[in-house]
């Protein structure tokens, strides 16, 4: 770090970045074109400004890609973080002393055809005229097209040193999707000797974390977009998978995903950390039916993928939908509670889909309908014990009341509401 940076930000011990001093007052706007050679960024260097998003506690995120001679540098990325107006944090990384040139011996062309010659697939998905059109419908273009093209790039070297600038090649990097086998890889084809030396899986999971509403740092599967450099809530190493999204107002969509695009997969902040909470809630309470005694997959008992939907609109009840077979979780707005997204409340409306399939056990007032709340509650408590031990209570919705209520005592079930 030059001395110009040092004298104004700090790199707090055990982190590999930088953190402004309150008194700094530095301007998000042009910070990179000030401070360019305090990076130690060359002549051939930029940064291009690929993504902006505030977030619910004030912050405005800055995502930056390097580019050198024109060029994206891959996995070369710095996060500017501000609030009111005043730059307060950096981390990333970008790469120092790159010497590449920027023109390659094979053509595009040529290229492709090495990729495609590695794939090897029997039948890609441009092949399928019924999956270009949805891809067509999706992209709202009608020329839109899943046919492979070339993006050129510079990539480092598996398993070397991505810190070496030495390391990276010039690349043409092509997306391939194919029908037989079901797969889809980014190639990555040097874009000098032809040597495909590199191939990323589009189809993913990966191993987040969250710091959950009600109970810490949890660990969940979510699922990495290489095509965006983002995650969503979508685990599918559970039965048919678990998908979690933002209930959207109105009624106007299926739902809005919840995307980390700055967080690193750790969902840290407003509602990505709601929706990551009621994502670890439901793969909990799916471990918990899918093991021994019961070993039933999913709410249904055949593993279809269950469908979360939270942060519903406010004065919306926490419900689950029988028609459409989701879990609607209430955002708590005009009540006294916070997210509906605890262990005992999204184990409560999974026992209904358990029940639903099942049963049905009627919903209308009637003893039916009392047996089908009672064994809401009963389950959602024992999934609360399962995964809190001793922390475990017999009180329903408590971790999430404002003060210290309750929606339900166990002991005096008809005393609060039914969900």
């Amino acid at each position: 770090m030059a001395e110009n940076v040092a004298e104004i930000a700090v790199t707090p011990s055990g982190t590999h970045c930088l953190t402004f001093r309150v008194d700094s007052r530095i301007s998000p706007k042009n910070f990179f074109a000030q401070h360019h050679t305090s990076f130690r960024f060359g002549t051939h260097d930029a940064l291009n400004l690929v993504k902006t998003a505030q977030d619910e506690l004030g912050f405005t995120h800055y995502k930056y890609q390097q580019l050198y001679k024109g060029i994206k540098v891959e996995g070369s990325v710095l996060l500017l973080h501000a609030r009111d107006g005043d730059v307060v944090r950096l981390n990333g990384r970008h790469i120092v002393g790159l010497n590449q040139d920027n023109l390659p011996s094979i053509t595009k062309e040529t290229a492709l055809e090495f990729a495609l010659s590695d794939f090897g697939a029997e039948l890609y998905l441009w092949e399928s005229k019924a999956w270009e059109t949805e891809f067509q419908l999706r992209r709202n273009d009608p020329a839109a097209t899943t046919f492979p093209k070339a993006e050129t790039v510079f990539r480092v070297l598996p398993s070397t040193d991505a810190t070496d600038p030495a390391n990276y090649r010039l690349a043409y990097k092509f997306k391939i999707h194919s029908l037989t086998p079901f797969d889809a890889q980014a190639i990555y084809v040097d874009a000098n000797t032809g040597n495909i030396f590199d191939r990323v899986a589009l189809m993913q999971s990966a191993g987040g974390t969250v710091n959950t509403l009600y109970n810490g740092s949890q660990s969940i599967i979510t699922e990495y977009r290489a095509a965006t450099d983002d995650y969503i809530l979508v685990d599918d190493s559970r039965g048919g998978g678990i998908h979690t999204r933002e209930f959207a107002t109105g009624f106007s969509a299926p739902g809005i995903e919840y995307v980390d695009e700055f967080g690193g997969n750790t969902w840290p902040f407003g509602r990505l950390r709601v929706g990551a909470s009621a994502h670890w809630a439901a793969e909990m309470v799916y471990d918990f039916f899918s093991a021994a005694p019961y070993n039933w997959d999913g709410y249904d008992g055949v593993g279809s993928e269950l469908n979360v939907f939270a942060n519903v609109e406010p004065g919306s009840d926490t419900y689950w939908d029988a028609y459409l077979e989701t879990i609607n979780l209430s955002n708590g707005v005009g009540f006294q509670w916070g997210n509906f997204v605890s262990l005992d409340i999204v184990g409560h409306e999974y026992m209904h889909g358990i029940d639903d399939n099942s049963g049905p056990l009627d919903s209308g007032k009637n003893e039916s309908n009392t047996l089908n709340e009672s064994f809401a509650d009963i389950f959602g408590t024992m999934v609360e014990f399962s995964i809190e031990g001793g922390g475990g209570d017999y009180y329903l919705g408590e971790d999430l009341y404002a003060t210290t209520g309750r929606i339900r005592n166990m002991s005096n079930p008809p005393r609060y509401l039914s969900l």
